[in-house]
């Protein structure tokens, strides 16, 4: 399964972010202020817990995996501007999901 992620970063109104033309929730657990990319703080850790969260019915599976898809992805996305295509089927095979 392959995801398209597009995100803006706006000074005014945070962070927003889409999966597949769909508007990722903020599910927040670690960051009140939002979701984030680009380092590995809290606002990185919720974005990928909120993508996970939106595509992986299993919220046991997203709670073990959101901070290693952080680090391999969401973390790594530099600039105000965003869009990646993740092979997602591949990433969960490799995480023995």
């Amino acid at each position: 399964m392959k995801i398209e992620i597009a995100g803006i970063r706006d000074k005014e109104i945070g962070c927003l972010l889409y999966v597949n033309g769909q508007e990722v929730i903020h599910q927040a657990k670690h960051s009140p202020t939002g979701m984030e990319w680009g380092y590995g703080g809290s606002g990185p850790a919720d974005t990928a817990r909120s993508i996970l969260m939106m595509v992986i019915s299993e919220s046991k599976v997203t709670n073990m995996l959101y901070q290693q898809f952080k680090w391999d992805f969401v973390a790594k996305w530099r600039g105000d501007r965003i869009k990646e295509i993740i092979d997602l089927g591949k990433w969960l095979k490799k995480q023995k999901h």
